[in-house]
């Protein structure tokens, strides 16, 4: 049974809402919300913990266990923001001479990659700062591997494509 929801919102924010009269505000929130809750279904995010635990390659798992607590803590807004930088395909397209879409060959695909760490690393550590979460004193790539794994299937799932 659907649930009506009535949300406060500042006068300063609902007057720069009015600029914009075609955008139906209601289905705005709905997505909002929607998305919200598909991030953080936490019986989800228990599950996953726990069949990580048991599977091999310990400095990958313990990325993707690392990125699924840190996620609990995370907007809609972080995964924006974080998916360009961390998307292998993405970065692959911007380093391509003439950001040109080419068969990737194998020093692109390998740049692509190692930036994608950097990044990963970076934003995982200015979070955690900023979260006040204890950071792992080593990322190694494989950690930060496994932390971009994580993150993908989150944000795939937080964010349905039409």
């Amino acid at each position: 049974m659907p649930k009506n929801v009535t949300i406060y919102i500042p006068d300063e924010i609902a007057e720069k809402m009015a600029q914009y009269p075609e955008v139906n505000w209601s289905e705005v929130c709905r997505r909002a919300i929607t998305e919200y809750v598909n991030l953080r279904n936490l019986s989800d995010f228990e599950q996953l913990a726990e069949k990580l635990r048991s599977e091999g390659n310990e400095d990958y798992n313990k990325g993707r266990l690392f990125f699924l607590e840190a996620a609990k803590k995370m907007t809609l807004s972080n995964f924006e923001r974080w998916y360009p930088e961390i998307n292998k395909e993405i970065i692959v397209k911007r380093i391509t001479p003439e950001g040109g879409i080419m068969s990737v060959i194998e020093p692109y695909e390998d740049a692509a990659e190692l930036q994608a760490i950097n990044e990963m690393r970076n934003k995982l550590r200015g979070f955690c700062k900023s979260e006040e979460i204890e950071a792992p004193k080593h990322m190694s790539d494989a950690f930060c591997k496994g932390a971009i794994n994580q993150f993908m299937i989150l944000y795939k799932n937080a964010t349905p494509r039409a």
